[in-house]
């Protein structure tokens, strides 16, 4: 059984790869808290925390398809160390500015706006690079999968001990922590040596090629049906995370630590859903695990807000993570299995688009909406939302299949009727 989930580690460069970023994100998780927890502190206010991630999490709606055309064409090895390099010189400022008491909300805007560029080049030529890592078709789903388990078990980690640091040596230092972490990943990328897949040899003009991957992925009903949903969920479901905070605060009347461990708990429930997807063997039957995912996800959230036991409102967030995770994964596996090779980059810039791209929209409207009704009404109706849009896909996924089919055949996944 171990061998089968974990089976990707077995590739010398994926494995580099993966220590590398297990370090990285376990100090981006970090700053992540450190920074929410700071925004929410200076300000009290959830708009300006919405606005905070908002900030981080927009520029994904302009550059994720410009980075989906420079994975196809240039060499993802380097744009990734250099996207970390940028990423390292954005904790190093946050730092500074911290430590020397200089930090404000008039800074924080932009240092996160800084970062959500960087990360919306960095995610999608990221999930382009597992075929620059792994050859074998078999194990590229099981790498996408162990990845997902990757964020998150930093997801469960960093989140813990940021909930100890922040009181403990403030939140300067997490973001020293976060800065020395980039240097993992760097060297890590510094270290492989890869292969090179799908890369388009017809260089056109980028707005030429994003325009040719906008078309591909409009007219491919599966790719289409898929970033659909993902988007639906991203916007009503995963925009709740921003709501953390005021949760730990305002509904179970803690800090920093109470926090961590409410990020943990969602942290804990992914890992879960992310294993349980890493030890599948095959790509068949994931639009059912699908169907599961997004309704656990729906009716997580439509409970959470109503639960007063701290305990238990871990164990639903445990389950929202699950759900989510499960969802979001298994549709960038059956993406990545279906995408042709040399779209591979501009799918994953729309899958980054529809995943990251509509959170900040969803999570300004969460914030607008707790101003008015409060955080426990907001959060319902993001539950609600989700469990609408788990009833719609319902009724299409057996016109999905249909899509799927001649693919998957195609492939040699599964044998015509």
């Amino acid at each position: 059984m171990f061998k089968q989930t974990f089976r990707s580690l077995k590739y010398i460069n994926y494995r580099i790869y993966f220590i590398g970023q297990v370090i990285s994100l376990c100090g981006g998780w970090i700053q992540s808290v450190a920074l929410s927890w700071l925004a929410y502190k200076l300000t009290g206010s959830a708009v300006m925390l919405a606005l905070v991630a908002f900030a981080s999490q927009i520029p994904c709606i302009v550059f994720t398809p410009l980075a989906g055309v420079l994975a196809d064409r240039a060499n993802r090895r380097v744009m990734l160390i250099i996207i970390q390099i940028f990423a390292m010189v954005q904790a190093v400022i946050l730092t500074i500015l911290t430590l020397t008491g200089l930090l404000n909300i008039y800074y924080i805007l932009p240092l996160s706006l800084m970062l959500g560029i960087l990360t919306a080049m960095e995610t999608p030529v990221r999930h382009s690079f597992y075929s620059d890592l792994i050859d074998n078709l078999d194990d590229r789903g099981n790498a996408i999968a162990l990845n997902s388990t990757m964020i998150n078990l930093t997801r469960l980690v960093g989140p813990a001990i940021a909930g100890v640091l922040i009181p403990l040596i403030g939140e300067g230092f997490c973001f020293l922590f976060n800065a020395v972490s980039y240097c993992a990943i760097i060297i890590s990328l510094i270290l492989i040596k890869t292969i090179r897949s799908g890369q388009s040899t017809e260089h056109k003009r980028i707005l030429t090629e994003m325009k040719a991957g906008f078309l591909y992925v409009s007219r491919t009903p599966p790719i289409r049906t898929l970033l659909i949903l993902i988007s639906a969920v991203s916007f009503g479901g995963m925009s709740v995370t921003v709501l953390f905070p005021i949760f730990a605060k305002v509904v179970f009347s803690g800090g920093a630590g109470t926090l961590g461990v409410i990020m943990s708990s969602f942290g804990a429930g992914s890992i879960t859903g992310a294993l349980i997807l890493a030890h599948r063997r095959t790509v068949l039957g994931l639009t059912r695990h699908i169907q599961i995912a997004v309704y656990i996800t729906g009716f997580s959230l439509a409970l959470l807000p109503f639960v007063g036991n701290i305990y238990i409102a871990c164990i639903i967030t445990g389950l929202f993570g699950f759900g989510f995770i499960s969802m979001i994964a298994s549709c960038n596996t059956i993406l990545q299995t279906i995408a042709d090779d040399k779209m591979r980059g501009r799918v994953m810039s729309f899958y980054t688009l529809a995943f990251m791209g509509m959170i900040p929209l969803g999570s300004m409207i969460l914030g607008w909406l707790t101003e008015i009704i409060g955080v426990v009404l907001a959060t319902c109706s993001a539950g609600v939302f989700t469990i609408i849009t788990a009833v719609i896909f319902s009724l299409r996924i057996g016109k999905l299949r249909s899509y799927i089919k001649p693919v998957y055949v195609a492939k040699g996944i599964m044998l015509p009727d």
